[in-house]
């Protein structure tokens, strides 16, 4: 899904070859044939809206590890977590795969990246 700016203004042409476009401004959507007359006219404010944040990027970043346990800690809260260690799998990668996001909403990638 794509999120629009509804204090903008902006047209959209119809990729269908009927000449239609869909014409944003002043808080009004007006859907215009291929001669310019307006044949449907909506509100914004009467379109549902979302409740969207940006997405938060953190990592885990190591505090201790031990021969049993490892410790790590929100790049961006400070929150600690601590997980056992494995003879099969690095703790670095496993902390990733156990705890995806933090408490605080933080996506544990580096850099944003997936």
């Amino acid at each position: 899904m794509r999120l629009i700016n509804a204090d903008g203004s902006f047209t959209i042409n119809a990729s269908d070859n009927t000449g239609y476009s869909l014409a944003f401004g002043g808080g009004i959507i007006s859907c215009i044939d291929e001669l310019g007359h307006i044949e449907a006219e909506f509100f914004a404010d009467d379109i549902p809206t979302v409740d969207v944040a940006p997405v938060v990027y953190g990592e885990w970043k190591p505090v201790r590890k031990g021969e049993w346990t490892s410790a790590y800690k929100c790049s961006v809260c400070d929150r600690h977590v601590v997980i056992a260690e494995s003879d099969f799998c690095d703790s670095a990668v496993k902390i990733v795969q156990q705890y995806p996001y933090c408490h605080c909403g933080a996506k544990m990638h580096k850099e944003g990246k997936e």
